[in-house]
């Protein structure tokens, strides 16, 4: 993550002390990084780089206040309403 106020790199992945794979990312808001890595989904804190539990069950495309868009295994583009 990149903080544009200080103009330099928060964290990264893989990080210099982690294992971690870096995910594909499909959407950002809130300070929330949403995205997969292989068949799971993950969401990110923005500030900090870790995960956030419990993790989604499924991988936004876009996000805003009111909901998150989802493509499903068919191709399907579907609406889910957004909560906290």
């Amino acid at each position: 993550a990149f903080d544009t106020t200080k103009n330099d790199w928060t964290w990264q992945i893989p990080g210099k002390s982690t294992d971690r794979t870096a995910p594909s990312v499909t959407a950002v808001w809130h300070g929330r990084l949403y995205g997969r890595v292989g068949d799971r989904v993950v969401m990110l804190d923005l500030a900090t780089g870790r995960d956030l539990l419990p993790a989604p069950s499924l991988a936004p495309s876009e996000v805003n206040v009111y909901f998150g868009l989802v493509r499903d295994v068919d191709g399907k583009l579907k609406a889910f309403p957004t909560i906290g």
